[in-house]
């Protein structure tokens, strides 16, 4: 009787813990992208299954996704705009549908820049999208703007950019993404 118990707790622990290795991964951000939400090097979990069916990404979230023409590169950012929305900016501050989401917040900021070599000034901004409250980042002094072309996202694709604004490659490089290419959003770190 106790072996029998004994086996069928082994075979429970093994099910669980291949449904949790397919449900979920433990994902280390390789660059400093993300600041100062998600620090270069910070381990995230990341829910492989939060897509599919109905369930589709919404504005703020972080996710996991395969770069558009580079098989096997995987990059991690923020959700800023879904299908049918147009992205843009305005004196370099994003803009969905025309509307500012986010304001200059007072005080600055210093942050690793990517090499981990020396200090870079910042400015700090905080943006609201869906649900979500979030502080990005821009390079002290300020450029003129963050470099985005308006567009109104395409179906099935979202806009992607990274946190730490002047130091990602994200959306406004390779341009929006298809959702198919979403591995999963991030869960927490």
């Amino acid at each position: 009787m106790l072996k029998k118990a004994l086996v069928i707790l082994l075979i429970m622990f093994f099910f669980c813990l291949g449904a949790a290795m397919f449900l979920v991964k433990l994902y280390t951000l390789p660059s400093g992208s993300m600041a100062p939400n998600i620090e270069q090097g910070e381990k995230i979990l990341l829910f492989k299954l939060a897509y599919g069916g109905e369930r589709k990404p919404s504005p703020g979230e972080v996710v996991v996704f395969s770069v558009p023409g580079h098989p096997g590169r995987q990059l991690i950012k923020r959700v800023v705009a879904i299908a049918g929305e147009r992205v843009g900016e305005k004196r370099g501050v994003l803009t969905i549908n025309n509307e500012p989401v986010g304001e200059r917040l007072r005080g600055s900021c210093w942050i690793k820049d990517n090499a981990l070599t020396k200090q870079q000034a910042c400015v700090y901004f905080s943006e609201k999208r869906g649900q979500a409250r979030y502080r990005v980042i821009r390079d002290a002094p300020l450029r003129q703007g963050l470099g985005i072309k308006s567009a109104v996202v395409k179906e099935h694709h979202v806009y992607l950019l990274g946190d730490n604004r002047d130091n990602s490659m994200d959306s406004r490089h390779f341009g929006a993404v298809h959702e198919a290419s979403i591995i999963g959003r991030v869960l927490g770190k």
